[in-house]
C-alpha cells in the first residue's frame, strides 16, 4: 500500500513504480533520459520505446509484425497482444478463466490482477506496503 496516497499493489514493482507519480523532484521520477531529445522516462522499457522514434528506417523502428496482416510494432509484447485481434474463438483469445466468477482474461496477468477483488483479506489484497516515510 502507498503511503501516501493508500492505494493498495499487487506486486512490489507496482508499488515501486506508482510511488514515483508522487516524487516531484523530475531527476528522480524521470531517471532514464533519452540521449538524442533528453526526455525523461520513469521506467528503462518506456525508454527503450521511445527511442525508437528517432529510427528513420521503419524496419528497425518495427522489427515485430504480425503474421496475419504484416502490420508492424515496436515490441514483441505489442505484436502478441494485437495477435489475439484476429481470433475468433473467446475461449483461444481469453484463455485465463477465473476460477470464482468465470470472467476471461487475455492475459495471466490481468486474471492475477483480477483475482483480488473476490479477497476479503486487505493484508492479502494490498500485499505490499511503501516503506518510504516510515
Amino acid at each position: 500500500m502507498c503511503c501516501i496516497c493508500e492505494k493498495g499493489f499487487i506486486s512490489k514493482q507496482d508499488l515501486m513504480r506508482h510511488v514515483l507519480i508522487h516524487e516531484s523532484d523530475p531527476e528522480l521520477k524521470y531517471k532514464f533520459k533519452c540521449a538524442v531529445c533528453e526526455k525523461g522516462f520513469r521506467s528503462k522499457h518506456n525508454l527503450m520505446c521511445h527511442v525508437l522514434i528517432h529510427e528513420t528506417n521503419p524496419k528497425l523502428k518495427c522489427k515485430f509484425k504480425c503474421a496475419v496482416c504484416k502490420r508492424r510494432f515496436v515490441s514483441k509484447r505489442n505484436v502478441k497482444r494485437h495477435v489475439l485481434i484476429h481470433e475468433s474463438d473467446p475461449k483461444l483469445k481469453y484463455e485465463f478463466k477465473c476460477a470464482v466468477c468465470e470472467k476471461r482474461f487475455i492475459s495471466k496477468q490481468d486474471l492475477m490482477r483480477h483475482v483480488l477483488i473476490h479477497e476479503s483479506d486487505p493484508k492479502l489484497k494490498n500485499k505490499f506496503e511503501c516503506k518510504i516515510g516510515t
